[in-house]
């Protein structure tokens, strides 16, 4: 993705030669922040400013057709895409100060889960599952990390309270293989370690701040 729109894929098979099989394609407006592949690979996930998002069908990239599905419910530009392992559920988190959950089971047709996810003090700016997709962090420009239970994302509901994480925005949230382990990075300059409480689905800080 670019900051013009712009999105292309490469065959990379030949890691010395990488090969265009898409084109620098525009599905929406403003720029792309981040892509994300589905678990399969079949689906390619694209946020725009413009608050759409595109559900590229890529599991055909030898035919060079790749159709396209738009989701468009954010009212603010769309920052990050992430998929529930299994990659029939998309979060998405958004300036508009809202998560959303979809259904993207048959990815021409996304269907949205339950209401809209908030809460958040600032932009809604990252987002990540956890390694069996009942946990959803997202974290905002505020400095705060949420957890949400996503054990059904038809009923998301958050978990505890949310922690005030770093002075500076978190544009970058991840959880570890482990699923019980999230690294935030942050605008203040830091990244930071978190372990989540099995019992408490809580955070406690890990270690000091990595600078």
């Amino acid at each position: 993705g670019a900051g013009d729109g712009g999105v292309w894929i490469y065959d990379a098979s030949d890691r010395a030669a990488p090969r265009v099989v898409l084109d620098r394609q525009v599905y929406a407006d403003g720029a792309v922040h981040n892509v994300r592949y589905s678990p399969n690979g079949r689906v390619l996930a694209v946020p725009y400013d413009d608050g759409h998002v595109a559900l590229v069908d890529t599991s055909d990239p030898g035919s060079g057709r790749f159709p396209v599905t738009l989701v468009d419910e954010h009212d603010g530009g769309v920052r990050t895409v992430a998929f529930r392992p299994g990659g029939q559920v998309l979060a998405t988190s958004s300036d508009d100060r809202t998560v959303r959950l979809w259904d993207v089971s048959t990815p021409s047709r996304p269907v949205p889960l339950g209401e809209p996810l908030t809460g958040f003090g600032d932009v809604a700016h990252s987002v990540s599952f956890n390694g069996d997709g009942t946990i959803l962090a997202a974290s905002s420009d505020d400095g705060v990390l949420h957890l949400f239970d996503t054990t059904d994302p038809r009923a998301a509901r958050p978990l505890g309270v949310p922690t005030n994480a770093h002075t500076g925005g978190v544009w970058n949230i991840a959880f570890l293989p482990d699923g019980r382990t999230l690294a935030s990075a942050s605008w203040d300059g830091t990244a930071k370690l978190w372990d989540v409480d099995p019992s408490t689905r809580t955070l406690d800080e890990i270690g000091p701040p990595l600078t």
